[in-house]
């Protein structure tokens, strides 16, 4: 366009959708991607949800949205771990491996957004499991220090 362009996504009834950025403003001649977010945290259904974009001194945009979601059906081998008492500095390091199996029946994108610490890594990163599909993830542990 011509001119820059001031928009705005007034927050909807769902607090399973979201709309990002929800305010800024477009400059002249550019693009601006927005992402909409679907992330329900129980089963949930939208039926024609409305989103609705205003222009600042210009038109009302609407979109109808539609879809279902629910948590993903994830089986965890363990939810907590106690590695007991340990010896510090040791040559080899204590090892628990956890088992993230797909109970669901579609496939299941995740990620496990941890970053390594001396004396705490999780090997594990981006995932696709498939239906039934598991996966290994080992955590180690390396004590350095009383805590």
């Amino acid at each position: 366009g011509r001119y820059n362009i001031d928009f705005k996504w007034p927050t909807g009834p769902s607090r399973f959708v979201s709309i990002d950025p929800e305010i800024g403003t477009v400059a002249k001649g550019q693009e601006l991607v927005m992402n909409l977010v679907f992330s329900p945290t129980n089963e949930v259904t939208l039926d024609n949800h409305r989103c609705v974009c205003r222009i600042t001194n210009g038109h009302t945009y609407v979109l109808q949205l539609c879809g279902t979601g629910g948590q993903p059906h994830l089986d965890f081998s363990f939810r907590s771990f106690d590695f007991g008492s340990c010896f510090l500095k040791t040559a080899t390091p204590y090892q628990a491996t956890l088992v993230i199996t797909n109970r669901d029946e579609n496939d299941i994108a995740f990620d496990v957004p941890w970053e390594n610490k001396d004396h705490l890594e999780v090997s594990a990163g981006a995932s696709v499991l498939q239906k039934g599909e598991r996966k290994e993830v080992v955590i180690t542990f390396m004590p350095k220090d009383i805590i």
